[in-house]
């Protein structure tokens, strides 16, 4: 006679890891929510923080640089606005270039001071386009530095070394091609012309352009 086996039956998964498990969960979530609210709400204790010194460069305050870019391109707007409303859009961009600089203003403040220029047919002033050519990229690049700090934030010098060095060795080319460009429209030259020492400079350009634009150095070496 032969027994039939009783059909087993499996024990059902214990419990208690899973609630562990969302116990812990929650633990996480609560203490993420803290934190959150805590970082968020003033500070009710009295006690005086330790005061903090960092030793730093000679360096000017954030506001010093707002300035300086704000004074300089009112000397650019100088040399080409002459009428009341030229100087009215002038003056609102350049109080916003104090408040925001590095911002889209500053393009809109050369925008307009180039038109202005060029619309002005005044060819008493031959000095004026290398003072513009100096000024305006320096408004665009101080402008493009103090946009990184706040008003009362401290600036070290040291910062401005590399970008006004590279700033001096575009001018040299940027005041050469001016004074080509007046001695051309002196001269009265024709197109064969112009495209001739056009190529001159340009392969002139490039001869002392090309070597430094092999691979970049690595610092450790």
């Amino acid at each position: 006679m032969s027994v039939v086996p009783e059909p087993s039956t499996a024990a059902p998964p214990p419990t208690e890891p899973r609630a562990s498990l969302t116990r812990s969960r929650l633990e996480q979530l609560w203490v993420r929510c803290r934190s959150w609210v805590l970082a968020y709400l003033p500070d009710r204790s009295n006690a005086r923080r330790p005061a903090v010194r960092i030793r730093t460069g000679t360096a000017v305050p954030g506001y010093v640089l707002r300035l300086a870019v704000a004074g300089l391109g009112l000397f650019c707007a100088s040399l080409v606005v002459t009428g009341p409303p030229g100087w009215v859009v002038v003056s609102a961009l350049l109080i916003g270039i104090a408040f925001a600089p590095g911002t889209l203003v500053t393009g809109v403040l050369l925008m307009v001071l180039g038109l202005l220029m060029v619309f002005d047919t005044d060819p008493a002033a031959p000095w004026r386009t290398p003072l513009l050519v100096a000024g305006l990229p320096l408004v665009m690049q101080l402008a493009a530095i103090a946009g990184q700090a706040t008003w009362l934030a401290r600036i070290e010098l040291r910062v401005l070394e590399l970008p006004l060095r590279r700033y001096l060795v575009i001018q040299v080319f940027a005041q050469l091609l001016a004074l080509t460009g007046s001695l051309v429209e002196g001269l009265g030259l024709v197109l064969p012309q112009v495209m001739a020492l056009a190529g001159v400079a340009f392969v002139a350009l490039l001869a002392f352009w090309l070597p430094s634009m092999g691979p970049a150095r690595r610092r450790d070496d």
